[in-house]
């Protein structure tokens, strides 16, 4: 499986884009570019942690850990693009893998007393305290009594839930689609639908968080979220398709960058305007409602 390229029959024959050309890459050699990528991402993501725990309880760091928590979408665009677009079917089981380790971890960690953890994984708790999100605070608030000292027995559920997050509407697609494609549904849309987690997670709502904080000031009602954030996720999730498009030329829907730019606009607009009005007014947990809602939309408003 591993020392395989991933299946490119599909693909066009004497195509020469970057991508085909990558698709004829082993397995194995995603697996080295994963290991390159989190030794990379590791060093700021250390020196970030250590900087965020010394620092006060402030607004100030309050806007800091939404930026730097922001930081962990890049990384998985990094992370599950590339996969995504040249090994699905490697990138399906490497999702389920990922997860069991991560609900092992936060098991483990739950149900060890704090004060063994402090002691035998301090680094690691220090770490999780850095990036803590107020809905992982408020949601264990009422599963479980306070504890005196740090957070340590907090059952983190956002990092799971952006890894659920991007694997969802790549597993739709290949439960869906695998064997066949129905009539209804545009070549088009059936390719893009794996991306939609990894679009409204990694790229439109890591983009909104940072406009927002530092450039928001005008608020939607009933709501802490800005409209300036609101409109720099709908541009960049707009841009990241279009970059999508251009650089896979399969997917072009037209053979013109620019006429691609005003199809999309018409065939996907809808769509992520409708994850951006979600997003911003939302109280669920963004990393499991964006691409659960975002997977519908792209179903039903992209079939017949």
């Amino acid at each position: 499986f591993l020392l395989a390229p991933e299946d490119t029959s599909s693909k066009q024959e004497g195509d020469d884009c970057l991508v085909t050309k990558l698709a004829n890459l082993p397995r194995w050699g995603f697996l080295v570019y994963w290991v390159i990528v989190l030794l990379v991402a590791a060093v700021p993501a250390g020196w970030m942690a250590s900087f965020l725990l010394e620092l006060p309880m402030s607004s100030r760091k309050h806007r800091l850990v939404v930026v730097s928590r922001k930081y962990f979408h890049l990384v998985a665009v990094l992370l599950f693009l590339p996969p995504t677009l040249l090994a699905p079917s490697m990138i399906v089981l490497s999702y389920a893998v990922a997860l069991c380790v991560l609900l092992l971890v936060e098991t483990l960690r739950r149900m060890v007393r704090p004060q063994v953890i402090q002691r035998s994984q301090s680094s690691l708790n220090n770490f999780y305290q850095a990036f803590l999100d107020e809905k992982d605070v408020s949601r264990n608030k009422s599963m479980r009594k306070p504890s005196r000292g740090k957070q340590s027995g907090i059952f983190v559920v956002t990092h799971i839930a952006m890894i659920f997050g991007c694997a969802l509407p790549l597993w739709v697609k290949e439960a869906l689609f695998s064997s066949s494609l129905e009539p209804r549904y545009s070549p088009l849309s059936v390719s893009l639908l794996p991306l939609i987690g990894i679009l409204a997670l990694g790229v439109g709502d890591a983009a909104g968080a940072v406009v927002g904080v530092y450039c928001g000031r005008h608020k939607w009602p009933g709501t802490r979220r800005t409209i300036e954030g609101s409109i720099a996720m709908f541009v960049s999730m707009y841009s990241f398709l279009l970059v999508i498009l251009y650089y896979t030329p399969n997917l072009s829907l037209s053979g013109s960058t620019l006429r691609d730019a005003v199809l999309a606009w018409r065939t996907f607009g809808p769509s992520l305007l409708i994850l951006t009005l979600l997003e911003a007014f939302t109280c669920q947990i963004d990393n499991l409602c964006l691409p659960l809602v975002g997977t519908s939309l792209w179903l039903l408003l992209h079939s017949g």
